[in-house]
């Protein structure tokens, strides 16, 4: 995929997040996992029976993390989102949300959705037809290691509608989610001034919200999570929680593209699909990224060529030198570097490297933009600023 796109692929992902109206972003596409239902609690000596019964199981279960291993970091272990809080209407609310992002996201990848929503006026007149007018929001999470990484998330505006079953509960009977702004505007223009009452306590509340909704989560679980990420931004502390350690900010990934690379969440994130982007977390955004792939192809230098000309169509690569190059534990590479300048006197600066893998080629190619007139990352600095990772890279013993 050209670079151009890759970026503004990165720049989309982070702005979805904040946008006003419904949207929905699902980055890892892999097959769902299915939830295990925790034990109901019974009498005492029906509590003893099942404590040994349970205690068997553990042992005999072939699906229980390896010993030494966080049970937060099983796919089984997060509970699903619950409401905790009492504000009318929003349990329902809540559920729906949650199913929803669901049905586009629910990819194996995300281990819990979390929504924070926020209700900004409601009309009652009609119990069987109720009105509630907000900021409809959640976002689908992967855990790594104590951090709650941002997988999945929607943004609405929108209205629900919602009838009286019984005294102080309520059903969902539809939810108009517009998916664009001027959909929005057409959805609450009957109402003067609706629209920009909800997006101005958005704007103003949507932050604390979301904050407040992951910490009441991680509590109510009693849960070993410390901070939570989205792409392309430094991790957050969860509110109450203890303070992340140095080693759980070290996340080791073992991609399914046949590598592993360890990674440091403060320094940069992760956005797995197809391919592998991990993105450098930067006051000031410079579009630093490695991208790794696999290919079929098992000449290195071909595959350097290949990937480079993926990356940006612009690139002449017949003019690109090749040399050796090592990482991780002395893995051997092939090294090929190139600028492509654009019209507007900025230049995209490239690194790749290829080394053989089982099944053809796995390349990392490295990227940064350089501004006009400004002097930028030379492409040993590029280098330089993934060293860490890598430094780390490892393939399966025997390649």
């Amino acid at each position: 995929m050209n670079t151009k796109v890759r970026l503004i692929t990165a720049a989309i992902t982070a702005a979805l997040l904040l946008s006003g109206c419904n949207v929905s972003v699902n980055t890892t596409p892999e097959p769902a996992q299915e939830e295990t239902p925790a034990a109901e609690p019974g009498n005492e000596s029906a509590a003893a029976e099942a404590e040994t019964k349970s205690e068997v199981t553990a042992a005999e279960d072939e699906n229980e993390p390896p010993a030494g291993t966080s049970v937060y970091e099983d796919p089984k272990s997060l509970p699903e989102y619950t409401y905790q809080g009492d504000e009318k209407y929003m349990d329902v609310i809540c559920k729906y949300m949650v199913d929803y992002e669901k049905q586009f996201t629910d990819n194996g990848q995300v281990k819990v959705y979390i929504p924070f929503n926020i209700i900004v006026e409601t009309d009652e007149s009609d119990p069987d037809d109720i009105l509630v007018y907000g900021s409809y929001n959640v976002d689908g999470f992967r855990l790594l290691n104590t951090t709650l990484f941002t997988e999945s998330g929607s943004r609405s505006f929108g209205t629900f509608h919602l009838k009286t079953v019984a005294d102080g509960k309520y059903e969902v009977t539809d939810a108009e989610l517009p998916l664009v702004e001027e959909e929005c505007e057409e959805l609450f223009a009957p109402i003067d001034g609706l629209y920009k009452k909800i997006s101005e306590t958005y704007d103003k509340e949507a932050d604390k919200a979301r904050a407040d909704s992951i910490a009441q989560y991680v509590s109510a679980n009693s849960l070993n999570i410390t901070q939570w990420q989205d792409f392309g931004h430094k991790p957050v502390a969860v509110e109450g929680a203890a303070p992340t350690s140095d080693a759980d900010n070290i996340y080791h990934y073992d991609s399914p593209l046949g590598y592993s690379i360890d990674f440091d969440l403060r320094d940069v994130s992760l956005n797995a699909s197809d391919d592998d982007m991990f993105s450098k977390i930067e006051d000031i955004d410079t579009g630093t990224l490695m991208v790794i792939k696999s290919y079929t192809e098992s000449d290195p230098d071909k595959a350097v060529n290949t990937a480079l000309s993926d990356a940006d169509t612009d690139m002449n690569v017949s003019d690109i030198t090749l040399a050796d190059f090592e990482i991780g534990d002395g893995i051997k590479c092939r090294r090929g570097d190139s600028d492509v300048p654009l019209d507007d006197g900025r230049i995209f600066r490239y690194v790749c490297l290829a080394t053989p893998a089982s099944n053809g080629t796995i390349t990392l190619v490295l990227t940064t933009t350089i501004e006009k007139d400004a002097p930028g990352l030379s492409a040993d600095e590029l280098v330089e600023a993934f060293n860490g990772m890598l430094s780390s890279f490892c393939l399966p013993s025997g390649e």
